[in-house]
């Protein structure tokens, strides 16, 4: 019995995160004046570099006042903090607290947000501010894998001067030049695989991605990282949908009011995608939201796994909105091994 208590006394500070006088400290400071508690940590980051704690609440506060900065310079400048900070407390934790502080959901929440905010400042022209900000989001986090042309090239966005949450103005996306002209709208035959359409919504499909990325690590699955060329490829399928008026996973033309089949799924994905086996497909249609349409694949079985397929490594999405289709907003998704 002894030598069996001798063992969990050494598993035990192991496995479990106990907070030390410096976590304690910064988590009631925390609670009571932000402020402070933020002078604190940059206070112990000088005194005592090697304890994680000051790094992860600075982390938080600096996230936050990005979050519920009026202007975008203000936005930019506290989330490089904040990413900064982040990468910090990853490089010094070495008790495991991120597994008690919610950590992945965090650093999802900091990589969904920098997305954003770059987007904006490429918007509104700032290139140089949103491909710092990029550069050091690639650094931190590995999942969000996004090309910096994939965003410049995205011109359906509208920023409000007192909102710093992205507005888009789907009904007047305007479709950047591709390959094929469309004809009145509508692209006929397999696709060339140069097609690029503007996403409808960005932030609502790196918001899909988030939440799956969240419960994959849940399961102990790695998560997936996100592919230009399979979104390229969602993107097109998703107008496609919208534009054709039709619902399958298979390529259709709409002629003379009939639909006629032209491709395969993967006929049409290969020619955006070839680096490695493509293994699944989802479509919806009808949400406006990344939240209702993860829901709506989470509740199916076969969209489910279609998600959480641990040997999916990368990762594709798109959604498009059209006033006159059917159901308005068409996605697709799709993981490649």
């Amino acid at each position: 019995m002894k030598k069996f208590l001798f063992l969990l006394i050494l598993i035990f500070p192991v496995t479990v995160f106990s907070k030390d006088i410096f976590h304690k400290r910064l988590e009631s400071l925390y609670s009571t004046d932000k402020k402070k508690c933020l002078e604190v940590s940059k206070r112990y980051i000088k005194w005592f570099p090697e304890k994680a704690s000051s790094y992860y609440f600075a982390s938080v506060i600096y996230q936050e006042k990005s979050t519920k900065s009026r202007t975008l310079q203000g936005s930019y400048r506290n989330l490089r903090h904040a990413i900064g900070y982040a990468m910090k407390f990853e490089e010094k934790d070495t008790d495991l607290m991120r597994n008690e502080l919610e950590w992945d959901e965090f650093k999802t929440d900091v990589s969904t947000q920098a997305m954003e905010l770059v987007e904006k400042l490429n918007a509104i022209g700032e290139f140089k501010y949103g491909e710092s900000l990029l550069t050091r989001l690639e650094t931190f986090d590995k999942t969000f894998v996004i090309l910096k042309d994939d965003l410049a090239d995205n011109s359906d966005i509208e920023i409000f001067d007192n909102d710093n949450a992205i507005a888009t103005r789907a009904e007047n996306a305007v479709m950047p030049e591709t390959t094929f002209i469309p004809v009145e709208g509508q692209f006929y035959g397999l696709p060339s695989g140069a097609e690029n359409i503007a996403s409808a919504d960005l932030g609502a499909e790196l918001k899909v991605i988030s939440l799956i990325n969240k419960e994959r690590r849940k399961q102990g699955m790695q998560p997936l990282e996100w592919d230009e060329a399979l979104t390229r490829a969602c993107r097109y399928h998703a107008y496609d949908l919208a534009t054709q008026n039709y619902f399958n996973h298979d390529t259709y033309d709409r002629k003379n009011g009939k639909l006629v089949k032209v491709g395969g799924t993967f006929d049409r994905i290969k020619v955006f995608y070839n680096e490695s086996l493509v293994n699944a497909e989802n479509i919806a249609a009808g949400n406006a939201t990344g939240e209702a349409t993860y829901e709506q694949w989470f509740e199916s079985k076969g969209h489910y796994d279609a998600m959480f397929d641990p040997d999916s490594k990368r990762v594709g999405i798109g959604v498009f909105f059209d006033e006159n289709s059917p159901f308005g907003y068409y996605w697709a998704f799709c993981t490649a091994l």
